[in-house]
């Protein structure tokens, strides 16, 4: 119940539709309300650290991210431009993540829980020349510099002002705001 704005309303979503689905709630509004007894009761955070546990998971990273990235070292990307974000081309930001081991390309491909992608800027703000982007944490044989490249490539700048993009645009076939 304390993460970010956007990423809070993808968990939200993503629990009500399968709510939805799965004939828990009748109504979005039914399922907001359950969801939000849930989060507040603590019932959500306990069935998260049951499925960490099920998952082989260290449970401590609930109360102590850093955990997570122990052991990975870390550089900031800056971008040499200035501009207002247009996008960010998620596909590429998976891929430098994968490239740092992150994720799998094959699936003997082993995972490093510590490597990943932290991004600072997102579509709609205004980027000054010389910013962070993002931060990359990694091992010492990850592939640095492709990472770091797919992350600038995936910035699109704008020297207009562009929108902030909804975290959700559709929902099963419906657009979001039509009825």
């Amino acid at each position: 119940g304390k993460g970010a704005g956007e990423f809070k309303e993808l968990v939200e979503e993503i629990a009500v539709e399968s709510s939805l689905m799965a004939g828990v709630a009748t109504s979005r509004e039914e399922a907001v309300k359950l969801i939000n007894e849930k989060i507040e009761s603590g019932e959500a955070l306990e069935k998260f650290r049951q499925f960490i546990t099920a998952c082989g998971g260290n449970t401590d990273i609930i109360e102590d991210y850093s955990i997570l990235t122990s052991g990975a070292d870390s550089i900031e990307v800056y971008i040499d431009d200035n501009g207002y974000i247009e996008k960010v081309k998620a596909l590429e930001i998976g891929k430098a993540s994968m490239i740092l081991g992150a994720g799998r390309e094959k699936k003997e491909d082993e995972i490093n829980y510590s490597a990943g992608v932290v991004l600072y800027k997102k579509s709609g703000e205004y980027l000054e020349k010389g910013e962070a982007v993002a931060k990359i944490y990694y091992s010492k044989n990850a592939d640095l510099e492709s990472a770091e490249k797919l992350i600038k490539e995936s910035y699109v700048l704008s020297k207009l002002k562009t929108e902030k993009r909804k975290v959700i645009l559709e929902r099963r076939g419906e657009k979001v705001g039509d009825k």
